[in-house]
């Protein structure tokens, strides 16, 4: 996922990428379409990459069929008025957006799968150049032929390390993209309140954040579900036991609900 408002480069970088591996070898289907048009995935058949720009930032029906295009299971796939069939996907899915798009999979197996690359240069004024301009010196086949010996040594470098390579600012995007996406970080944020004194009740907290997904047309969670995910996003926090309304209740120590939430 490449990420980053406009005018930055996004779209460039994938008509290159786009160019090198050669359009015959690319499909363009949304995430969004992937996972609520059912004949869309037919359409990555014997690609080497599935490459789209500029997705909405609209909730995502689902997250299963990125799973499984990216987890290396045979799918099942089907042509309209065809027969359906079977087959191993091996493009690689590489999308771009001004802002992630919405999903209430909030699951360590939805962002595992994602690399999210930073784009945060603006090309504007005397540092622009005509998109067709630059769209023809990418696609050179001089051009071509360096990004190959590029891509050769990158290769390798990937194989040595066990995969691809983190840097810092990959690392940070990352952690924006899962607050954003997430819906239970993103109520984390806004509702609740880090301190050493505070204290909440595991029942009330749950049942706050249960209300602000019905509220938003989002299943509940179980406190199972909820707990795993809350451990996750706040790895410091500390269980015990407090008296909440004159009863012994397990608590979340140094996590407070804000009083707009109570």
């Amino acid at each position: 996922m490449l990420l980053g408002e406009g005018a930055n480069g996004k779209s460039t970088y994938l008509a290159g990428v786009t160019a090198f591996l050669g359009r015959s070898n690319v499909s363009s289907v949304s995430l969004h379409k992937l996972e609520s048009d059912r004949f869309s995935v037919a359409r990555l058949v014997g690609k080497l990459a599935n490459i789209c720009s500029d997705l909405p930032s609209n909730h995502l029906v689902g997250t299963s069929t990125f799973k499984a295009l990216t987890g290396g299971d045979t799918m099942l796939a089907e042509s309209k008025f065809k027969d359906s069939f079977e087959f191993m996907p091996y493009a690689r899915l590489v999308f771009s957006a001004n802002h992630a798009p919405a999903s209430a999979d909030s699951s360590y197996a939805f962002f595992r799968r994602w690399h999210v690359i930073p784009f945060i240069r603006t090309f504007e004024g005397a540092e622009e150049i005509p998109r067709p301009e630059m769209d023809a010196r990418l696609s050179n086949p001089r051009e071509l032929s360096g990004v190959l010996n590029k891509a050769l040594w990158a290769l390798g470098l990937m194989q040595e390390q066990g995969g691809m390579i983190k840097s810092e600012s990959m690392a940070r995007a990352g952690d924006e993209f899962q607050r954003a996406t997430d819906p239970v970080a993103v109520w984390l944020d806004c509702s609740t309140i880090e301190e050493s004194a505070a204290f909440v009740s595991k029942k009330a907290l749950l049942i706050a954040y249960n209300a602000a997904a019905e509220a938003a047309g989002r299943p509940p969670m179980t406190a199972t579900a909820f707990g795993r995910i809350l451990r996750r996003l706040r790895p410091n926090l500390q269980e015990g036991q407090r008296t909440v309304a004159g009863e012994l209740a397990w608590v979340w120590l140094g996590l407070g609900l804000r009083a707009s939430e109570r």
